[in-house]
């Protein structure tokens, strides 16, 4: 039997320590979500509050972009726009770009993988890429049955990775040589990133099962079915358990048997797969809101935090800091320990002639080396770092009423004014209105910027007297830059009064039924203030119920394969036999690995 190299990835990153330019010891970022466990986590610490220290935009807006960048010494590996850009991590300036010439016929939504200074990642025409780090040459693809959706995990010598072949394929990450003749076959596409631990690897599959084979043989351990659709789900692995978030549940399971532990469930929808560190999970909400508990199922922290908008992707954790990218670009960072926010970024928005929309962040932040990097939808790498500088005071524009503008003083009356920071970020805690040097009760919108304040309604209301009034908007950014901005604007009594509009009847709150037969659960209605972030799902309240039973876990019976691949101990199971994924030859396009 030829014998086939093998890696270990703890001493290919230790290969590639190297110091960050604050001198403290940095480390590479070389696998999705950080290494084989899919903790997405770093032990590199984080110093916030950071500031933006270069931009790197393709020129292609990618909507809906999960690949999670690759940091490899000075190099940061990031897709977008259906190529594979190679950028020099402290300037920012372009190493390569794959293909060179013409984009990619298909989508990349496969995370980036470094191994053996060698490139990896999935595409939709259901090839596995394999390029060269130094210098973004094709070295070659294995082909497997349909589009890759999953991400390469590479762990003793092994390349695992799903396809919507139905098939989880391990393969030679040098060679391109399948260990499992026809994959790990189950019912349905397997578009989830598999889980490497103990000997195990863990994945989920459209089929609604929860699989855990043997790493080396490809034989099944034990299977769990999932209660909810397979949409952004990966199970995360510590010490001896697996996580598992599927819909409103955060559930347990003993590594080896199975077992479920614990399950909690939320008062809204998990956004994305947890971070795991030092025994602690980071769980994003759709409402908005992110929770931290700990790995025996207790709650960290005693309330959740704000992320203003709903995640799409995973928080990520360096040292003491855990960052959550949100919806709209806003990016917040909090300490572990007191949940206090210590930085937050709105990322610029895309603009499209005369129009504006969100730029929303779906792959989850990276922090290797010193920086803090940002795949987001306009198609841009985004490279923040603690010691990039920032002198430049935040900026304010779009003022309302517009300076020596006349206006009714009857309520209610709006000022208005949009600011933003381009360099480190607006404190939101700094941000203050004053009218005629008097403080206001004022709203903020984080993604727009806008600080604002309108006069009160009410039948004891008086309008604002006639004459000169001043409004005065103060802020800090993070860098300890102030804005301090008055301008004034004239009320003349005599002109119309502002038009009100009178408020919409409350919508009836619908009811659905849930649990036993007859057991109703009433939903805040529409007309209830609860806010619609984007046809998410809404959160019930505040509730948060916590069940620890320590149940056998079900066990229907596997999908009847074809014998001989790979399955059941001892047992043909799900596994099938079969030839591996075909293989280009020279003369017929990119070469084999």
């Amino acid at each position: 039997m030829r014998s086939r190299p093998f890696f270990a990835i703890v001493a290919a990153a230790a290969g590639l320590v190297c110091l960050s330019p604050a001198g403290a010891q940095a480390e590479d970022w070389l696998l999705p979500r950080n290494n084989p466990q899919l903790t997405n986590s770093t032990l590199e610490p984080m110093r916030a509050p950071l500031a933006l220290a270069w931009r790197f935009g393709t020129g292609a807006q990618d909507p809906g972009n999960r690949s999670q960048p690759a940091v490899a010494g000075n190099t940061v590996v990031f897709a977008a726009g259906r190529r594979v850009y190679a950028l020099d991590t402290l300037t920012g300036a372009q190493k390569w770009v794959y293909p060179s010439d013409q984009a990619l016929g298909s989508v990349i939504r496969s995370s980036i993988a470094i191994y053996s200074n060698r490139v990896y990642f999935g595409a939709s025409d259901g090839d596995v890429y394999q390029l060269s780090l130094s210098d973004g040459r094709l070295i070659g693809v294995y082909h497997t049955g349909g589009p890759v959706r999953s991400s390469p995990i590479i762990e003793d010598g092994r390349l695992f990775i799903g396809s919507d072949d139905n098939a989880l394929h391990s393969i030679d990450p040098l060679s391109g040589e399948p260990f499992w003749l026809g994959g790990f076959r189950t019912r349905d596409d397997i578009p989830t990133i598999p889980a490497v631990s103990g000997g195990l690897v863990y994945f989920a599959s459209r089929d609604t099962f929860l699989y855990a084979a043997g790493a080396q043989t490809g034989r099944l351990f034990w299977m769990y079915r999932i209660p909810v659709p397979v949409i952004n789900i990966n199970p995360v692995v510590g010490g001896d358990s697996v996580f598992l978030a599927a819909g409103s549940q955060l559930l347990s399971f003993s590594a080896r048997g199975g077992v479920r532990r614990w399950q909690l469930t939320f008062p809204a929808e998990i956004a994305a797969p947890p971070a795991l560190a030092d025994q602690v999970l980071y769980v994003p909400l759709r409402n908005g809101k992110m929770y931290a508990v700990l790995t025996n199922g207790r709650l960290a922290w005693e309330k959740p935090v704000e992320t203003v908008f709903p995640l799409r992707s995973s928080p990520m954790v360096a040292g003491n800091i855990v960052v959550a990218a949100a919806e709209r670009g806003v990016i917040s960072a909090f300490d572990v320990e007191t949940a206090e926010l210590v930085w937050r970024y709105v990322l610029p928005p895309i603009v499209e002639g005369t129009r504006k929309r969100f730029n929303n962040v779906e792959a989850s932040p990276v922090w290797s080396n010193g920086g803090l990097y940002v795949v987001a939808d306009d198609g841009a790498l985004y490279c923040f770092r603690p010691e990039a500088p920032d002198n430049d005071a935040p900026e304010i524009f779009f003022l309302t009423p517009s300076p020596g503008m006349q206006v009714s003083g009857s309520p209610p009356l709006k000022m208005s004014a949009a600011i933003e920071d381009r360099g480190s970020g607006i404190v939101p805690d700094s941000i203050s209105m004053l009218l005629d040097g008097q403080p206001v009760e004022h709203k903020f919108d984080p993604d727009s910027g806008t600080v604002s304040y309108s006069t009160p309604l009410g039948a004891m209301q008086t309008p604002l007297q006639d004459g000169r009034h001043e409004i005065t908007v103060q802020a800090l950014d993070w860098k300890g830059n102030a804005l301090n901005f008055t301008w004034s604007f004239v009320v003349d009594n005599s002109l119309p009064k502002p038009r009100v509009r009178a408020p919409r009847p409350a919508a009836p709150a619908p009811t659905r039924t849930t649990g036993s037969p007859g057991a109703q659960e009433t939903q805040p209605g529409a007309g209830e203030g609860e806010r619609r972030d984007w046809g998410r799902g809404r959160g019930r309240g505040d509730d948060y119920r916590q069940r620890q039973p320590d149940e056998a876990m079900p066990m229907p019976p596997p999908p009847p394969p074809p014998p001989g691949g790979p399955g059941m101990e001892g047992s043909p199971g799900p596994g099938a036999g079969g030839p591996p994924g075909p293989m280009m030859g020279p003369d017929e396009g990119p070469p084999p690995f």
